[in-house]
């Protein structure tokens, strides 16, 4: 029996959260700059400047949130890990795979990034989606290559009914 090897790791891009990030710098932006412009009195200025730290801390947090989510596809399973400080992990066996699905969102597609969805029949995972991965076309062809072959060493069929 062959041994387990990995085929492909990877994570989110940070560009899921750039939106976030945007936000979160123009809040801190603006309230530095009330806290400077407006020369408030001295205690007040500092608590509005201070106030800058709240959405720097939420973009961090959104930040954390995305590296440490990770996907690593075997030759026998997929792998999905999540959770800054308790950790998730979710695998589902390649021969339960039915259907693979690229969505290619113009905003992704600018920055080479892309989702692949699966649809399994695994029943804590009916459907899987790696989101804003890098050579997204490269992944399914390497997930759709190893189900095939997982399928057969198993010798498993999936069958359609109507």
């Amino acid at each position: 029996m062959e041994e387990e090897t990995t085929v492909w790791q990877g994570h989110p891009s940070q560009i899921l959260n750039l939106h976030i990030f945007l936000l979160c710098g123009l809040a801190a932006g603006a309230l530095i700059a009330a806290g400077l412009l407006f020369q408030l009195q001295f205690p007040v200025a500092c608590i509005v400047g201070s106030a800058a730290i709240i959405p720097l801390f939420f973009a961090f947090v959104k930040w954390l949130q995305i590296k440490f989510q990770k996907y690593e596809l075997t030759t026998e399973r997929l792998r999905l890990r999540c959770g800054v400080l308790s950790r998730k992990t979710d695998e589902v066996e390649l021969y339960r795979v039915k259907d693979y699905v690229l969505h290619e969102p113009l905003s992704l597609r600018l920055f080479g990034l892309g989702n692949v969805a699966l649809t399994t029949t695994d029943d804590a995972n009916p459907s899987v989606l790696l989101r804003a991965v890098s050579h997204p076309e490269t992944l399914r062809d390497q997930i759709r290559k190893h189900v095939e072959l997982r399928r057969e060493a198993k010798r498993v069929r999936i069958t359609e009914m109507e």
